[in-house]
């Protein structure tokens, strides 16, 4: 915004998916509490949202109790993902691989993961030459480790939805195609609500036949969707 040479105020639309969205929810809520001029006027989110900003007016009634099963596919892999982390760090890389490995079989063999094959092949079209090696995909465990291990919970107060969504919207899409959800229901919820009281043009957007890697299964979809999204007013 502060490069743009338009005459206007250029509009800034932040766009993340996955751990970005955690990321991106905490710096969008700073920067709106601030009053910082970087501040984003909307916000594009795939698969992956938090809750609602705990000032939302009227939040709906929090989701059901999820089976063993559901449980267990949300949870599993990240404290996987947590205790290979910690095994690099403070103990020795051999033993994080050992870690991570074993504890990925039940994922496979369970079928427990919270992705599914569309998305591992969606992966395979990025091309084995971008793929971190065993010992580079721990060390990004990290997040799970901090959140899950370390501080947990610390992100609940911080990570939301944006309190005010007449002035901050949020387009969130996410794939169908995946046993896990990256999501609350409280979540769409607001947000269709927003879309169907016309409060802002805030929506939640189901994408059939795809999975965590939405934007590379269904491309065209999502671009024609996030781009109808920001040229609304």
């Amino acid at each position: 915004r502060e490069e743009s040479t338009c005459a206007t105020k250029a509009k800034f639309t932040g766009i993340f998916h996955d751990w970005a969205v955690t990321v991106g929810s905490m710096w969008a809520n700073r920067a709106i509490e601030d009053g910082s001029e970087n501040a984003p006027d909307e916000l594009v989110y795939f698969d992956v949202v938090h809750k609602p900003h705990p000032l939302t007016r009227d939040i709906p009634p929090a989701d059901e109790k999820d089976s063993i099963r559901q449980a267990v596919i949300n949870n599993y892999y990240r404290y996987v993902f947590s205790f290979a982390f910690a095994a690099q760090c403070y103990v020795a890389n051999v033993l994080a691989i050992a870690v991570f490995i074993l504890g990925m079989i039940p994922v496979v063999v369970l079928n427990i993961g919270p992705t599914g094959k569309i998305d591992e092949d969606s992966m395979k079209l990025v091309g084995k030459s971008n793929h971190p090696s065993i010992s580079h995909m721990i060390y990004m465990c990290y997040p799970y480790f901090y959140a899950d291990i370390v501080q947990k919970g610390v992100l609940d107060d911080t990570c939301t939805l944006p309190q005010d969504l007449s002035k901050v919207p949020v387009l969130y899409m996410y794939g169908t195609e995946k046993a896990g959800k990256f999501h609350t229901e409280q979540s769409i919820k607001v947000l269709q609500r927003e879309n169907k009281e016309k409060t802002s043009k805030s929506m939640a957007v189901a994408v059939d036949g795809a999975g965590h890697y939405l934007y590379l299964q269904k491309p065209d979809e999502c671009f024609d969707c996030v781009v109808k999204f920001m040229k609304e007013d």
